[in-house]
């Protein structure tokens, strides 16, 4: 018998206490708890220099605080005054205006600056009776993420209020099982991420393979962008809720949450926008490539589909007779060209990226050949480290698949089968631990 099997039987034999989430969590607030707008505008500034405290947001965490380039501070009147958000224990951040579903556990060490503070569109949870990791697992189980569905307007942005969120039941095992089922899935989640370390490792010597490639001294013309392509912003119609369509002529509308991080191409959208929103926005053929221009801006993507793309991107076509479409992503995702704009991008509360800018990208010009065998070199480095069926991704998708298996069994105290399968779930992982704490072999 495992020791989780053993404390469900002697703690909660006949199943767990549901409560709801205003009863379980100490603190339950957000940056606007503050007071108004105008009071909070009149508290806060945002700067882009490094000053008393960072304002976390989504994007930083999402991006493991890898972007410092984008980081925004404040001072610390806005910190003392933003004290309801000050991130200073273990806390729970679930965005709750846009990436509503998203769940972070946070800890103090987890930030790159001593002192830190919540942004807004985020619900910070904190709770100091209960193992508060365990409800960070809990909360991407598919039968709270439904609950969570049941509050959110779709409305533009996905949105839910603090209020509704109080409401929902979660079940609530005793102390003792919570970090047991924290325990096993730990085990999981540090092996994933051993192996997703080691794969980073790889991704940043692929870095510098493109580089090198893309690096010709002086042996090849160099040529600004603008003079080889046409570069646009994109546009939108407002309110764009009222050009949102479900129909089947409507046209793709290409949004940032529309892209995959790892993925050079924008394969398919969410929403489409009316013949008559087109008409107010930028068209995209497939083949073109495109640019977000603010928050992570300078991100290349290629356009696997026609469609139209908001005022957020900058669209660079026309190019097809100097450059292959391949071979100038790459150019703009080299360090280089990704540096160029980091220097020179327009600085304010939201840093951003324009016309201008772009055009003036200085790029080299080598023939179509030598832009085709080089593509295939990079092409094979990518899918080295980004192809699902291959390798360490492979691996590490393999091995999400089964931590996430073991956490939704772990987590549904309904399902009559746990309790076999959380022995299963508990040899998997000494198994696992086993592995990590052996040697390894060269």
């Amino acid at each position: 018998m495992s020791r989780l099997d053993e404390l469900i039987k002697e703690l909660c034999p006949n199943g767990v206490e549901y409560k709801s989430i205003a009863d379980i969590f100490d603190t339950i607030t957000d940056y606007t708890a503050a007071g108004s707008f105008k009071t909070i505008a009149d508290n806060v500034k945002y700067y882009k220099e490094e000053n008393y405290a960072q304002l976390i947001r989504t994007t930083d965490l999402k991006s493991n605080f890898l972007d410092k380039t984008n980081f925004v501070y404040v001072d610390e009147n806005a910190f003392k005054f933003l004290w309801r958000v000050n991130l200073n224990e273990n806390s729970l951040i679930m965005p709750n205006i846009g990436n509503c579903g998203e769940i972070y556990f946070v800890t103090k060490d987890l930030f790159p600056n001593e002192n830190n503070v919540l942004g807004p569109n985020a619900i910070l949870l904190k709770t100091k009776i209960y193992n508060i990791k365990y409800f960070y697992y809990y909360f991407h189980i598919k039968i709270f993420q439904k609950q969570l569905e049941k509050i959110t307007s779709n409305t533009g942005q996905t949105k839910f209020n603090k209020t509704d969120l109080k409401k929902i039941l979660v079940p609530v095992p005793p102390l003792e099982v919570q970090d047991e089922i924290v325990r096993i899935l730990d085990t999981f989640t540090a092996l994933t991420a051993e192996l997703t370390a080691e794969l980073t490792a790889r991704r940043n010597q692929y870095s510098w393979y493109r580089d090198y490639l893309l690096k010709f001294e002086n042996k090849i013309e160099i040529v600004k962008l603008g003079s080889v392509s046409n570069i646009v912003r994109g546009a939108s119609p407002r309110p764009i809720s009222n050009y949102i369509t479900f129909e089947e002529d409507g046209i793709n509308w290409i949004k940032i949450g529309d892209v995959n991080l790892e993925s050079k191409y924008v394969e398919k959208t969410k929403e489409k926008i009316t013949q008559e929103g087109a008409k107010k926005s930028r068209i995209v053929k497939k083949g073109d490539l495109i640019l977000s221009n603010s928050m992570s801006f300078g991100r290349p993507y290629i356009v696997n589909q026609e469609g139209c793309i908001h005022d957020g991107w900058i669209l660079i076509s026309d190019y097809q007779t100097n450059y292959s479409t391949d071979f100038l992503y790459y150019l703009l995702m080299s360090n280089k060209v990704q540096k160029y704009m980091r220097d020179n991008v327009v600085s304010g509360t939201v840093q951003n990226l324009n016309i201008d800018i772009v055009k003036n990208i200085e790029i080299p010009l080598p023939p179509l050949e030598v832009q085709k065998r080089i593509v295939e070199v990079l092409d094979n480095f990518e899918k080295i480290c980004n192809d699902l069926n291959i390798g360490l991704p492979a691996e590490i998708e393999a091995r999400q698949k089964q931590y996430e298996f073991y956490r939704n069994i772990l987590l549904t105290f309904n399902n009559e089968e746990i309790y076999a399968l959380s022995k299963q779930a508990s040899k998997q992982a000494s198994k696992q631990a086993s592995k990590q704490a052996s040697p390894k072999s060269n």
